[in-house]
């Protein structure tokens, strides 16, 4: 666990309101708290101390918030800055990420929301050291699976056969349960399956955005040859490679971690069988192709 007491915060926003009631809210946590009601006093304060966390508004004139962020990463790259605004876009996400923020929080927010993001990214230091010996061990590979899941639209019915036979996999059950007194019917259906079962299809990126963007390498690639995968105990959630995903491919669990990804049914393909997706199509739509070539860098 962090020890709050050892961790200072820095609260940017225009807002007096807000500077306070923030503030109000992390020193309860045990947190020391700090506030500055503009980025030129925040860019002057964090030269003068040391901030392990900056929350700064977006939106605040002369210096607003990625400017904060652009001159907190200057002076020290391992502070984390958390964004938030009322005025959210995803561009603005897009470009707080690729800046380095931590995380992006759109107002009105609870005060548990900002409480957690907060614990997160001091986790996040504390795990700095180990995350900078994980990422000498990435290995250097910038070329496309050789083989990916592929849907023809054309033979597409929306069934949702895939959809279901996904869930089943994921939540290991057999494919078809038994008639019981506690299990009335033999299948699932479609909305108990539920979003957070059936996972969307990863493109798996020439440049894996994803795997660079996450802090802790939870998000890997082992080989050309595997999906990039996920490490449910490593991710902090902090969702980086959320926002660096940009076909929207994972999102959080229950516990706030990254899991909804394909893995291609990794499993399978290890012992020589299709994805669970490829084999229960109908009408053969989706597919495991084979890449006739790879590109290098």
């Amino acid at each position: 666990m962090v020890d709050v007491a050892q961790n200072r915060i820095l609260v940017v926003d225009d807002e007096s309101d807000m500077r306070k009631g923030l503030q109000k809210i992390l020193s309860r946590k045990g947190y020391s708290v700090d506030t500055a009601e503009d980025g030129i006093r925040a860019v002057e304060k964090m030269k003068q101390s040391s901030f392990q966390v900056v929350i700064a508004d977006l939106k605040m004139p002369s210096v607003d918030g990625i400017d904060v962020l652009r001159k907190a990463k200057d002076i020290d790259q391992a502070i984390a800055v958390i964004i938030i605004t009322g005025y959210g876009t995803v561009t603005s996400a897009v470009e707080s990420m690729r800046l380095g923020a931590f995380d992006y929080i759109a107002k009105p927010f609870k005060p548990d929301d900002i409480s957690l993001v907060v614990e997160r990214a001091l986790e996040k230091e504390r795990l700095l050291p180990e995350e900078e010996h994980r990422e000498t061990l990435l290995p250097e590979v910038t070329q496309k699976p050789r083989q990916i899941i592929t849907v023809d639209v054309k033979k597409c019915h929306t069934c949702l056969t895939c959809v279901v036979e996904c869930a089943y996999a994921r939540l290991g059950l057999p494919k078809y349960v038994p008639l019981s007194p506690e299990n009335p019917t033999s299948r699932v259906s479609v909305e108990e399956t539920g979003d957070i079962v059936v996972p969307l299809y990863c493109m798996q990126c020439d440049d894996f955005p994803c795997v660079t963007a996450c802090p802790t390498g939870a998000i890997y690639k082992r080989s050309i040859d595997e999906p990039v995968l996920i490490d449910e105990n490593l991710c902090i959630g902090c969702k980086s490679c959320m926002f660096a995903c940009p076909v929207g491919a994972i999102s959080l669990g229950p516990e706030g971690k990254a899991f909804q990804k394909c893995d291609m049914c990794i499993a399978r393909l290890q012992k020589g069988r299709l994805p669970v997706c490829v084999t229960s199509c109908p009408t053969g739509a989706i597919q495991l192709t084979t890449l006739c070539e790879v590109t290098t860098r």
